[in-house]
């Protein structure tokens, strides 16, 4: 659960990285290469601009090997890419929906900023402390990229191909489909992940889709919805001064 958590909040960094730094792109022919930096520099544009962003969170995992759905997660996540690289990130996920009741307890609390990694989870009192650093000892450049959330990591880490236009249909049927440019990211080297796709919102020049392939074929899909760009939030309470009391604080 640890890891499988984690790795949510490093592909959401990694993504959300994209939108302000320099976009290049690598694979593929010409012509999906000019594409690809096309859709890149659209996201670069749009995180020139970006000081904060709140989005509804959806993801599902798939054990293909079994054939087996496991129940989707819902949440909220704050993002502020900082001053300098200093990101800020919280993740809260809520309590499964049990039919048609939505809820918004929360069960789960990842928080970083910059280099530091909170996970609280209130149901045991547990906080644990950890790092990027620490967690990615060990990975591959491939699995580097996506932990550390740098473009020139996923450049040399990886090959962006152009894939094509395509409408989002949200899992919130509340919400009517985005068109979408999609771009496929496959590693050069071994990793966690086989392949990822990234559907970036046309009109938004956001990533509001990720489906990650793992070696084993298990798959993840991440929604995100509901996006408010530049709506501020209360940074320092909720990530900068998150510190849940009478908690067991464990070192990772």
């Amino acid at each position: 659960m640890k890891a499988f958590i984690l790795s949510i909040a490093f592909i959401l960094i990694c993504l959300l990285s994209c939108l302000n730094s320099p976009a290049q792109a690598s694979g593929g022919t010409n012509s999906t290469l000019m594409k690809a930096e096309d859709v890149l520099k659209q996201m670069e544009t749009t995180g020139n601009s970006l000081t904060y962003l709140i989005a509804s969170l959806w993801k599902q995992k798939t054990n293909t090997q079994l054939r087996l759905r496991e129940d989707p997660e819902t949440g909220i996540i704050y993002y502020s890419p900082g001053k300098k690289g200093d990101k800020r990130l919280r993740i809260d996920i809520f309590e499964a929906a049990k039919g048609a009741n939505a809820t918004s307890k929360i069960v789960k609390t990842v928080v970083i900023k910059g280099d530091t990694i909170k996970l609280y989870e209130p149901e045991v009192q547990q906080l644990l402390e950890t790092s990027i650093s620490k967690e990615s000892k060990g990975r591959s450049i491939g699995s580097l990229a996506i932990t550390l959330g740098s473009v020139a990591a996923i450049r040399a880490g990886y090959d962006v191909t152009y894939v094509n236009e395509e409408k989002v249909k949200y899992e919130d049927k509340n919400i009517e489909s985005e068109a979408t440019w999609v771009l496929h990211l496959t590693p050069k080297e071994s990793g966690p992940y086989k392949s990822i796709d990234i559907w970036v919102s046309q009109t938004q020049g956001l990533p509001i889709q990720q489906r990650l392939v793992e070696n084993n074929g298990d798959i993840t899909i991440l929604q995100l919805s509901n996006l408010k760009k530049n709506m501020q939030f209360d940074i320092k309470k909720l990530i900068d001064d998150f510190n849940p009391p009478n908690v067991k604080r464990v070192k990772g």
